[in-house]
């Protein structure tokens, strides 16, 4: 499996932070925003899951692997899309959390004990901003504050939907996902194929934007408490 940048994960789980995301994109920002901070990838991981719904079977593959039973794996972290239902994905998650005899119901960061004499730190972030529905795409969209070219896909995008509303049809997925494929492919440089990765490559997006400050401080929490085990 192609490696994307330093932390992305292929089969080993040998990392004492493990962060579980959905897909590439993911793991190109999330890996950025890593490397900013100065986190080591000698220590930290990120694992794609490819879509939501490998979610369970990943969480039970990764904690049935020796990393995780003989507590190599010191933290592991879950970063998804909240999608169109903040609270109702918060809820799917925090169910499946249960099945492992995790209790994450009141906060975003939970310590469980593994065994008598060892514990695991266990932290969640629904994108964008871990209390609105939405998603990657809608996170790196909040970035732009003015940006004609977004406006223009923004409003491009959304005549595309109520047309197909007007012929009977419905186009699926996510609305934000259209809108940023929109926008980059509007912009001057080259074409990217991604939010996450383009956002990496400073081709769009900004990094340093108000409104990735929830992830970037739910990461340095996650480090900072790593820094210190």
């Amino acid at each position: 499996m192609k490696r994307f940048n330093n932390f992305h994960l292929s089969r080993d789980f040998d990392r004492e932070a493990i962060i579980i995301v959905e897909g590439k994109d993911d793991i190109f920002l999330i890996g950025k925003l890593l490397e900013r901070m100065g986190a080591s990838p000698e220590r930290f991981g990120i694992a794609e899951i490819d879509g939501y719904p490998n979610f369970q079977p990943f969480l039970k593959m990764l904690t049935l692997g020796s990393s995780f039973t003989t507590g190599r794996v010191k933290s592991v972290a879950v970063i998804l899309d909240a999608d169109e239902n903040f609270g109702g994905r918060r809820k799917e998650v925090c169910e499946v959390f249960r099945q492992f005899g995790w209790d994450l119901s009141e906060d975003s960061r939970a310590t469980i004990n593994r065994s008598a004499t060892d514990q695991v730190n266990i932290y969640l972030f629904l994108y964008p901003d871990n209390r609105s529905s939405g998603d990657l795409e809608s996170l790196l969209l909040g970035t732009l504050e003015s940006d004609p070219v977004k406006d223009s896909a923004q409003q491009h995008i959304g005549g595309s939907f109520a047309v197909a509303q007007t012929r009977g049809e419905s186009l699926k997925g996510s609305i934000t996902k259209r809108v940023a494929q929109a926008y980059l492919a509007g912009r001057a440089k080259d074409l990217c194929n991604g939010a996450g990765m383009a956002a990496a490559r400073a081709v769009a997006f900004d990094l340093d934007s108000a409104a990735l400050q929830p992830l970037c401080r739910f990461l340095r929490d996650m480090h900072d408490e790593l820094a210190v085990t």
